[in-house]
């Protein structure tokens, strides 16, 4: 009874060592992967544009005296953050940028999450009111 007790233990730390091996290969990925500068440019563009807009918007929100659809605070509050997040995902991807290098894929994803948010809020239809 004692070697089964003994086998089934060593078993277990066994699965806990290759459970353990298999989180830092996904971290060694998340951490190193890159993305190629000629696919995060368009994304950093995209991204410029709608925090241009976000802009126009909070001025016009500002004009209608916030009354205006989508300018709640719960909206602006998202759009801050958005914009607040892209802005530093770009400022990390501007010399990896004007050294034509690849940027790390985890602040490419920051960015496209935020261009994403961005869209998915008036910002992403606004016209100039």
């Amino acid at each position: 009874m004692k070697r089964i007790f003994t086998a089934l233990a060593v078993a277990l730390l066994l699965a806990g060592c290759a459970d353990l091996q298999k989180v830092e290969q996904i971290y060694t990925v998340a951490t190193t992967a890159t993305v190629p500068a000629n696919v995060v440019r368009p994304a950093a563009n995209s991204f410029d544009i709608l925090k241009g807009t976000a802009d126009n918007f909070a001025a016009f929100c500002i004009g209608q005296n916030m009354q205006a659809p989508g300018c709640d605070i719960d909206t602006r509050r998202r759009i801050s953050t958005f914009v607040k997040q892209g802005t530093r995902a770009r400022i990390q991807m501007r010399a990896a940028l004007a050294t034509n290098q690849p940027v790390i894929s985890t602040v490419y994803n920051l960015l496209i999450d935020a261009v994403n948010g961005l869209k998915a809020t008036p910002v992403g239809t606004f016209t100039g009111g």
